[in-house]
This record gives C-alpha cells, structure tokens and sequence, in this order.
C-alpha cells in the first residue's frame, strides 16, 4: 500500500497519519491456499507444532454461543477450535 497526501483522519479506525509519519509497511495474506497440504504435511510430521496456539475448544453444537464468547473475550483468545463429533456409521 503506498499513502499519497496527508490524511486529515482514521479510516476504519486505522491511523493513517501514523502509518504516514512512522513510514509503517502494511502487509497483507490471502491465505494461499497452495500451501495448505504442505502446511498439513509439516503439521502431521510434528514439524509444526499448533496445539498450543490453540487456547478453547467448543462442540460444533454450541456454536452460536462460542462465538459470542469469541466476540466478547478477544484478548482471552489465541485460537479457538470447533470439534465435531464423527457420525455413528
């Protein structure tokens, strides 16, 4: 992203005068998915490890109220999982 002018105010309640005076760089993902089953891989070898960044689990049943949770307690939340429980086959 590259700011032309002096922005007299926040956009979004982003600060734009101090991403102009600090000289910020603002960087962006679109999650590439391309990466995904080499992610999974390194997930599954032990490579990368993801259990502790995630901090709540919730069944998939209550998910109206877990993500008002979510929604009230944002500092308490690192990562929150939704288990589902495997059909009866």
């Amino acid at each position: 992203m590259h700011l032309f002018g002096l922005p007299e105010s926040t956009l979004n309640d982003i600060p734009m005068d101090e991403i102009l005076w600090k000289e910020l760089t603002v960087t962006s993902s679109t999650g590439r998915p391309g990466y995904w089953p080499v992610a999974l891989d390194f997930i599954s070898r032990g490579y990368l490890k993801v259990k502790p960044l995630i901090s709540h689990t919730f069944p998939l049943e209550e998910a109206p109220s877990a993500l008002t949770f979510i929604q009230e307690h944002p500092k308490e939340i690192v990562k929150a999982l939704f288990i589902m429980e495997e059909a009866d086959e």
